[in-house]
Parts: C-alpha cells; sequence; structure tokens
C-alpha cells in the first residue's frame, strides 16, 4: 500500500511539472514570438514611411533629371530660377534636399559650418560657345580679341572658361573681354539684339538660342575643349542634402535618392517621352527644346566612392583657380554623403 502511495504521488509531480513547461512554452509562442502573424517586425510601418522630403531645383540642366519624379506624385519639388534664392533657401532650412551647381555646394558647406552633405552628382560639363553670323572660331585660341558675353560669374562657368583660356595662354581682361550678364535670359537677350555675337552658355539655352537664332552656331563644344588639356571631369550639378535630415531620416533620403536615380536615367535615355515631362513641370518651356536638348545636359546619377573622387579632383581644380570658388577652402571627407 506504502509502495502504490508513493507512485501515484510521483505521477502527479510529472504531470505538474509538464502543465508548467507547457505554459511557459505557450507563453513564449503567443508573446514573444516575432513569427507570430500580426508581430512581424518586418511588416510593421516605420515612421520613414511618410517622412516628407522638401525638395528643391534650380531650372535648367540641374533639374532636368527631376522630372520623372515630379510627375510620379511621391515628392513635391520646387523649381528656382535664380541660385542666389536657393542659397539662401538651403542655408535657412527650407529644404532638405536641392540640386544645384557643385562649386555652390561646396561654398554652403562652408557657410553652413558642415550642415550639407553631397550626395549624388547629376550633371556633367552642359557648356558650348555659340557663334552668330560667319564661323570664325574653331578652337579657344580663336577667341583671342574677341567678346564673349556669358553668364554664371561666380559659379563654375566662370572658373571653367577662365581654366580654359589659361591653359591656352589667353588672359581675362587682356586678351580675351568676358561680359557677365545676371541671367543667361541677359546673354540671350545682348545674342538676339545684336550686341553680342559671341556667348557661352549651357544648354537647354544653347538649344533654345540656335532655334530662336537661325544664324547662331555652335562652334566650341566646352566639354570637349576641357577634355584636351584636363584628365579631370568637368562637373557642373548635383544634389546636397542637409546633414540632419540625412542623420535623422536616412531611410526616408536613401527612398528618394533611388526614386531620383531612377527619374535620371529615364530622362537621360528617354528624350522623346522625357521632354514631354520636363516641359509639363515647368522645367523648360518647351518639349521640342527639351528634346533636343536632353542628350547635351550631361545628365548622370553618381554616388558613393566615385562621387568623391570625381568631385573632389574638379573641386580641387576650382580652389587652386581661386580658393574663393569653393567658399576659401577644399570640403573635408564630410562633405561627401555615404549610404
Amino acid at each position: 500500500m506504502k509502495r502504490i502511495l508513493t507512485l501515484i504521488l510521483s505521477l502527479l509531480m510529472v504531470v505538474s511539472f509538464a502543465a508548467c513547461g507547457q505554459k511557459k512554452n505557450n507563453a513564449l509562442t503567443e508573446d514573444n514570438d516575432p513569427a507570430t502573424p500580426g508581430t512581424d517586425i518586418e511588416d510593421m510601418p516605420t515612421a520613414e514611411d511618410n517622412t516628407p522630403v522638401r525638395v528643391a531645383a534650380l531650372s535648367g540642366s540641374t533639374g532636368v533629371g527631376m522630372a520623372k519624379v515630379m510627375n510620379d506624385g511621391k515628392y513635391t519639388v520646387d523649381i528656382i530660377a535664380e541660385p542666389n534664392e536657393m542659397v539662401a533657401a538651403v542655408k535657412t532650412g527650407k529644404y532638405d534636399v536641392a540640386a544645384l551647381p557643385v562649386n555652390v555646394a561646396a561654398k554652403l558647406y562652408k557657410m553652413t559650418e558642415g550642415g550639407v552633405q553631397v550626395a549624388a552628382l547629376n550633371t556633367l560639363g552642359v557648356l558650348h560657345v555659340l557663334e552668330n553670323g560667319e564661323k570664325t572660331i574653331t578652337s579657344i585660341k580663336d577667341l583671342k580679341g574677341k567678346t564673349v558675353y556669358t553668364t554664371g560669374e561666380g559659379a563654375t562657368p566662370q572658373y571653367i572658361l577662365e581654366y580654359l583660356l589659361e591653359k591656352n595662354g589667353l588672359e581675362v581682361g587682356k586678351d580675351v573681354t568676358v561680359v557677365y550678364e545676371a541671367t543667361a535670359d541677359g546673354v540671350v537677350a545682348a545674342m538676339t539684339n545684336g550686341t553680342a555675337t559671341i556667348c557661352m552658355l549651357p544648354e537647354p539655352k544653347v538649344t533654345a538660342v540656335t532655334m530662336q537664332i537661325k544664324t547662331v552656331n555652335r562652334v566650341l563644344d566646352i566639354t570637349a575643349e576641357w577634355n584636351k588639356v584636363c584628365d579631370t571631369d568637368v562637373v557642373q550639378g548635383c544634389v546636397v542634402v542637409s546633414k540632419k535630415f540625412a542623420t535623422e531620416h536616412k531611410a526616408a533620403l536613401d527612398a528618394f535618392l533611388a526614386a531620383y536615380k531612377e527619374s535620371v536615367e529615364f530622362i537621360a535615355n528617354n528624350p522623346e517621352e522625357g521632354s514631354a515631362l520636363v516641359e509639363k513641370t515647368g522645367i523648360i518651356a518647351k518639349a521640342a527644346i527639351a528634346k533636343q536638348a536632353i542628350p547635351g545636359c550631361n545628365l548622370v546619377y553618381i554616388d558613393g566612392a566615385e562621387m568623391k573622387n570625381t568631385l573632389s579632383a574638379f573641386l580641387n581644380i576650382l580652389y587652386t583657380a581661386d580658393p574663393a570658388s569653393v567658399g576659401g577652402a577644399l570640403p573635408d571627407d564630410a562633405f561627401y554623403y555615404q549610404k
């Protein structure tokens, strides 16, 4: 009898321990297992999904690559005509992302004490020399004794032109007279009314002028002339991002950059469809101009190490020519955004 009672007690203890173990296992499965439907971390929405990205781009070639992004409707992009207006807006934190000239980006980095970073390059060389009437210019050296109307004083066009003139043994003010207009439209007006016979302009203004004035011809591709005397690529446009935004909303930024890259590649590879989007979004007034201009806009999307190597080499050339062109000092490594 004693042996039977001992056996019964042992069995009760085993059943009790098994029940406790089962309860613990059930608690783990129901409350803590991330695979349980409805609690999968990957399925949960993140705060970054709905983070708005405030974007601005300059009109012209720098903004052309934004056309598909704007048309898709996921992001709102403000198109700004004047670089000074863009600089002021970025400095005050109005925008998280902005497309602008590369030397302006370097200046902003200095002005904001490292408050912006360059995320990608978006345009390479876009400048051409135009001549009205009989063609007399076939090389940079042929500009000796001439007056060239242009825009972009204090920006990349000025330093690119001066670099090329110097490499060809010419000096501004002595051998070549350069007249700077406040805007590209001012240069176009000078060509239209006969004040100027030679000018240097970027795309898409180059296409607009040659379509408007039938006697005006492209005589020099500045990028081709640059490549004759320099191994470093001409880089004119880039996309900058607020460092604060990049730090706090990296996922949202990277999602925008992916969409922007897709947009740039679509516009560059599909001038017919792309030109319609460019007109629709107001970046260029007419699709006919955009269609012809897009191939010459040299649209690219370059990020990461290639971006850093290409841009730092070009900025070094600008700095050597005039330290003020990049804000007085070359940007350090923190200037370059890395995913």
